[in-house]
């Protein structure tokens, strides 16, 4: 019997797409499980930020922020390591 094809959920790209007053996109991929899309908002009534998940699990988005995040430079640390001379 043939072993059933499993996608690989690793998120390789997390970018954002769109960033405005109370929404961003963030575009994602992944190494064989496809692209999308998670879309983050805040609700104006209750302040709170919320996300539209597409029925991805949280574990999941929280991957997708890990590699948006991991992408973004960080100027306190930029500056530090300059200090320090490591750049």
């Amino acid at each position: 019997m043939a072993e059933k094809w499993k996608p690989d959920f690793t998120v390789t790209k997390a970018e954002i797409r769109t960033a405005r007053s109370g929404l961003i996109i963030v575009s994602w991929q992944t190494v064989s499980a496809g692209f999308g899309e998670l879309t983050l908002y805040r609700d104006k009534s209750t302040k709170k930020w919320m996300f539209d998940s597409e029925c991805m699990s949280r574990r999941f988005c929280r991957d997708v922020l890990a590699k948006l995040a991991d992408g973004i430079d960080d100027l306190c640390w930029l500056d530090a390591s300059e200090k320090a001379g490591e750049l």
